[in-house]
């Protein structure tokens, strides 16, 4: 029997084809990202919009092209025969689109570097070619089986069903993503600990915390350039905090720290030549337990350790990690090119989402927030390498004789020679150094003004007097001060490991500077005690104190790469390796600088800080959830005068 006779395409043909090409396009996000699906950072919702949008508009464009060639061409035209060629014209038309960039790649990485105005032409020609030639004896009969009648009508049930099963993968994505979210979320609030809200003068928090931020390059630490007017401001009115040091020069050991109170060894987070774990789900985080007191938790990050899947994110409530993993989809990427959608703003190299992304992002959490307690935090990564601050920060301080151009130029003209530091240090010339430094100091200024956005909005909303503010580096960086850059170097020194600490107290009335070493890992069981939160977890930090301390015996920071270790005291820092055995023993000059001048290892108090220091590494090893781990000495406070 006949099917009916068509001069076209229907219009529901097109639509489901669509409609089943963009579901089944899901499977390039569900493959690529399985084990890490949030690394996406878009909602399902989007995703699913994305890819059934891209689906019906492959559809469209295939039913431009095929519709009236197929009119022309002399085929049975039964409904099974139209939607057959039309199904393998779009499915075609799909494939030259994923397979493109692919293809444009790999021809290059050969050294054939073929135009897209060259290659979709000759892709597109060899598809139709396929879709003319094979369609007859292959799609046809496969569709025809599934679904049609012998006259070559459409049997409705069966195609329902198929599409049913193809629309599965709709609440797979859903359902991933639910279940992801909620492991990350951490454990739920323990009942009866809520302290929130109170008469207490403090109903909030707003931790900022840096990477590559040094406490030298702040001008309330007295550098003589104005890189941090807002945070000097903040500073006039708050708690600083002169010998403040973090537990890592690496930023995804230091970060991890702060959050847990737990030293290095003990909190488990590692990104060593390609060993890397996770932070576990049993350590407890400061969001965690600052979700016991009734807080909202809310975290706004930038950084490449601050995905998801590394657990930094453990505890909050919603937390915004500007991944920007989507930008790696087909569909986006054509968006892209096509101007369909904005390029965000990122650092290039690394790609990490910029200061003024992340106060816009901090500002609406503070609007959305506001008139309940909360807790926010916001990590900075711009002032890390390499150094990329927009204008006009990016030209903001200049110094006489250093190198002048773009830092994209300047970057690409070093890049072998900072590989290959501190062996090469001789051919990193003066000029280059400079501007290194110039524009780390372009970056701090920038990070200043997206933390003045976010200290405006709590005062416009009415609730700065209410909200405790903290501000801290994470780590600092190396200006060849000992023959390397950045963070690179295993060796700890206090140029990466001496950080700003700033803390404002609605509570207090005058400002404050404290003298006495405090430590990153502190700042977790102090912010518990701010909102009158027992310590469940084994931390190892104790609350920071604002009070004049009376030192017994040996008090400092412990601090830890994956290659040495090292104690800081007020006076002393004694290093070692955790491989050869090589030792350093430094003690604070009496001179203006204050810099660390060697001594000799036989000297008695280098011997009694060797000896806190290998204890203190032998208790965080421990495992955190075996026995709390011991700090050392524990601190007198004692009133202020």
């Amino acid at each position: 029997m006949e099917g009916r006779q068509y001069k076209g395409l229907s219009l529901p043909t097109v639509l489901l084809t669509g409609l089943v090409l963009g579901i089944l396009g899901l499977l390039e996000p569900l493959g690529r990202f399985w084990y890490s699906f949030l690394d996406l950072g878009v909602d399902w919702k989007w995703l699913l919009a994305l890819y059934v949008a891209s689906g019906l508009a492959i559809s469209m464009l295939a039913s431009a092209a095929s519709g009236p060639l197929l009119s022309l061409a002399k085929l049975a035209r039964t409904r099974i025969a139209m939607v057959s060629y039309h199904f393998a014209a779009a499915s075609a038309l799909a494939g030259v689109l994923a397979v493109a960039p692919w293809l444009r790649h790999e021809l290059g990485a050969l050294g054939l570097w073929i135009p897209y105005w060259i290659l979709f032409p000759g892709l597109l020609a060899v598809a139709g070619f396929l879709v003319v030639k094979a369609t007859k004896y292959t799609v046809q009969p496969f569709l025809a089986s599934l679904f049609a009648y012998p006259g070559g009508g459409i049997w409705t049930s069966r195609l329902s069903t198929v599409l049913f099963i193809v629309l599965l993968l709709a609440p797979l994505v859903a359902v991933k993503q639910r279940r992801a979210e909620a492991v990350l979320r951490g454990r739920p609030p323990r009942e009866g600990l809520f302290t929130r809200p109170s008469e207490d003068a403090v109903q909030n928090a707003v931790l900022i915390t840096i990477d590559g931020l040094r406490a030298d390059h702040l001008g309330l630490y007295g550098y003589t350039r104005p890189t941090s007017p807002r945070i000097d401001s903040l500073a006039a009115h708050g708690v600083v905090f002169e010998n403040c040091f973090s537990q890592s020069n690496q930023p995804e050991l230091s970060l991890a720290s702060l959050i847990t109170s737990l030293h290095p060894a003990s909190h488990g987070l590692r990104d060593w030549h390609g060993l890397a774990t996770p932070l576990p789900d049993a350590v407890e985080t400061l969001a965690e337990c600052l979700r016991d007191a009734g807080l909202s938790t809310s975290a706004v990050f930038s950084s490449p350790h601050a995905k998801r899947r590394w657990g930094l994110l453990q505890g909050y409530d919603r937390g915004k990690d500007f991944s920007f993993g989507y930008l790696s989809l087909l569909p986006v990427r054509y968006a892209l090119k096509l101007g369909l959608l904005p390029q965000p703003d990122r650092t290039p190299v690394l790609g990490l989402a910029r200061a003024t992304t992340l106060a816009t992002a901090a500002v609406r959490e503070i609007d959305r927030l506001a008139g309940k307690p909360f807790f926010l935090h916001v990590h900075f990564a711009d002032a890390r390498h390499p150094y990329y601050p927009p204008e006009p920060f990016a030209s903001e301080f200049r110094t006489a004789g250093a190198a002048m151009g773009n830092p994209v130029d300047l970057w690409d003209r070093n890049w072998a020679v900072l590989r290959s530091l501190p062996e090469a240090a001789a051919d990193l010339s003066k000029a280059d150094l400079l501007r290194f430094v110039d524009l780390y100091d372009g970056c701090i200024r920038f990070i200043d003004s997206a933390i003045g956005e976010i200290l405006d909005a709590l005062e416009e909303k009415g609730i700065a007097r209410q909200t405790m503010i903290v501000i801290a580096g994470t780590y600092g960086n190396e200006f060849m001060e000992h023959g390397n850059m950045f963070c690179k170097s295993q060796r700890l020194h206090d140029e990466t490991l001496h950080v700003p600490l700033i803390i404002f107290d609605p509570r207090r009335e005058s400002p404050k500077r404290v003298k006495h070493v405090v430590r990153l890992l502190d700042l977790t069981p102090f912010l518990l005690d701010v909102f009158e939160q027992p310590t469940h977890g084994p931390f190892q930090g104790s609350p920071i104190g604002f009070a004049h301390r009376r030192e017994s015996g040996l008090w400092g920071a412990f601090s830890q790469s994956y290659e040495w270790i090292s104690f800081r005291t007020r006076t002393h820092r004694f290093s070692r390796s955790l491989k050869g055995g090589e030792k350093v023993c430094l003690r604070v000059s009496e001179a203006p600088s204050s810099r660390l001048e060697p001594i000799p290892l036989e000297d008695e108090t280098c011997h009694r800080i060797e000896e806190v220091l290998l204890e203190t590494l032998t208790n965080s090893c421990i495992p955190p959830l075996g026995r709390p781990g011991s700090a050392p000495v524990k601190p007198v406070e004692e009133p202020l005068d």
